[in-house]
C-alpha cells in the first residue's frame, strides 16, 4: 500500500505542474506552447494516478486471500471439534454429514474402510461394545484451493461396556479434506497410525 501511496503522490505533483503550466500560458505569462506541454503533463498525471489504483488493488488481493485461508482453517478446526464431540457422544447423525460420500479411511492392519456406509457399520458395531473418548492435538493445517490437510496427534480411550480393562490407542493422523460446491468442508481421506499403549487401568 505504501508503494501505491507514493505513486499517487507523484501523480498529484505531475498533475499540479501540468495545471500550473496551462494556467500560466492562459494568462500569457509563458509561451502558448507551454500550455500544450502542461496539458500533456496533466494527462500523464492522470495516467499515473490510475496506475496507483491498480497497484493498490493488487496489494489488497493477498490480504483477501489470507482472510479466506484463515476462515477455511477455522472452519476445519470447528469440523474437527464437532467430529470429536460426536464420536464421544456416539452421535452418528452428526458425524455422517462431516464426511464425503466417497470417503476412505486407512487404518493400520485393516483393509481400507470405504464410504459413509462402511464407516457407519463399523461405528455402530463398536458402539454396541465400547465407549470411545477421543482427544486430538492439531499439529498443522494447510489449505490449497478446494483441498486441505490436517496433521494431528490423536489419543483414543476405549472402555468396554460389559466390563474389562480400558485401553488407549494413540498416534499421528493425516486427514485430507475437500471443499464441496456448497462451501462445506468434509473429510475426504483419513489415515491414522494409532498404536496400542500399555494398560491405562
Amino acid at each position: 500500500m505504501d508503494k501505491a501511496k507514493n505513486i499517487y503522490k507523484l501523480a498529484w505533483v505531475v498533475w499540479i505542474i501540468g495545471s500550473l503550466l496551462i494556467t500560466l500560458s492562459w494568462f500569457a505569462i509563458v509561451p502558448a506552447n507551454w500550455g500544450f506541454a502542461g496539458f500533456a503533463t496533466s494527462m500523464i498525471g492522470v495516467l499515473i494516478s490510475g496506475y496507483s489504483h491498480l497497484v493498490a488493488r493488487r496489494a489488497r488481493r493477498p490480504s483477501s486471500q489470507a482472510a479466506t485461508l484463515k476462515k477455511d482453517e477455522q472452519t476445519i478446526l470447528e469440523l474437527i471439534d464437532t467430529w470429536l464431540s460426536a464420536i464421544a457422544a456416539g452421535d452418528l447423525s452428526r458425524i455422517i454429514p462431516l464426511m464425503a460420500e466417497d470417503v476412505v479411511f486407512l487404518i493400520t492392519g485393516q483393509p481400507p474402510m470405504r464410504g459413509r456406509e462402511g464407516f457407519a457399520a463399523e461405528f455402530q458395531a463398536g458402539l454396541a461394545k465400547v465407549r470411545i473418548e477421543p482427544k486430538s492435538t492439531i499439529q498443522e493445517i494447510q489449505v490449497a484451493g478446494n483441498l486441505a490437510y490436517c496433521w494431528s496427534h490423536l489419543q483414543v480411550d476405549i472402555t468396554p461396556l460389559q466390563g474389562g480393562s480400558p485401553t488407549r490407542r494413540s498416534g499421528h493422523t493425516l486427514t485430507v479434506l475437500r471443499k464441496e460446491p456448497d462451501g462445506r468442508w468434509v473429510v475426504f481421506r483419513d489415515a491414522n497410525m494409532l498404536a496400542l499403549e500399555p494398560s491405562i487401568s
